[in-house]
């Protein structure tokens, strides 16, 4: 087979969403509709989708997702490079390393400065391109959030603030003023609510990645000399 070409999806060729999405599923089951409808959303301004296409049997190689991420306060300069997958007939021979210096190659062309990612078994792989475990884990800003104004929030391990301190802590000496009657009693409990029944368990979501087993790692990017 030939050496495969970068390919960055717009959206528009249904059938190379088609073959992106067979190439997706076969790792990660969803369904096909579902995900052809994610691979056309990509844009050239994020989230995109990048492919490895082999130019003589145009067979997708490899895939990759990149989106900005909407985590405060890495949502100016960080993405999330999620769903990267190669061929399984086609392992082996670098394109894994490919389509990651593709994908990181577009982060950079579009000012962006960090590279967020996680997995649940391919730890050695991201170490060797560089990739460090960090205890972040970052969320995508997808078309809608981007449509809706959506503000970006605080990362996942972020510190809770310390409460405010009460107001009397914050006046001047002689603002306090205290009254002379006696404290009012204390207003007894309210009666326990009944629990309602627990809902029954929903069906497990499908995705690429396992958050609570997944190992997330960060990565700063740099512009190839």
């Amino acid at each position: 087979m030939s050496s495969p070409r970068v390919v960055v999806v717009d959206g528009t060729d249904k059938d190379l969403i088609t073959r992106a999405a067979a190439l997706v599923n076969a790792q990660w089951k969803r369904s096909a509709t579902a995900r052809e409808r994610s691979i056309s959303q990509s844009c050239p301004e994020l989230p995109t989708v990048i492919l490895l296409v082999d130019e003589t049997t145009h067979q997708v190689a490899a895939h990759s997702r990149i989106s900005q991420v909407a985590t405060h306060p890495f949502s100016t300069d960080s993405v999330l490079i999620e769903s990267v997958v190669v061929q399984s007939d086609r392992r082996g021979q670098g394109l894994g390393r490919r389509i990651m210096a593709a994908t990181e190659e577009y982060a950079i062309s579009k000012g962006f400065t960090r590279a967020f990612l996680s997995t649940e078994d391919q730890q050695g792989f991201y170490q060797a391109l560089n990739y460090t475990v960090t205890d972040l884990m970052v969320s995508p800003l997808t078309p809608v959030m981007k449509k809706s104004g959506f503000v970006p929030v605080a990362p996942v391990n972020a510190q809770t603030p310390q409460s405010q301190p009460q107001a009397a802590s914050v006046l001047k000496q002689g603002q306090v003023q205290f009254s002379s009657a006696p404290p009012a009693p204390p207003v007894p409990p309210a009666p326990p609510v009944p629990l309602a029944p627990p809902a029954p368990p929903s069906a497990p979501a499908l995705s690429s990645v396992n958050v609570e087993s997944a190992t997330w790692f960060v990565k700063q990017l740099k512009p190839t000399s």
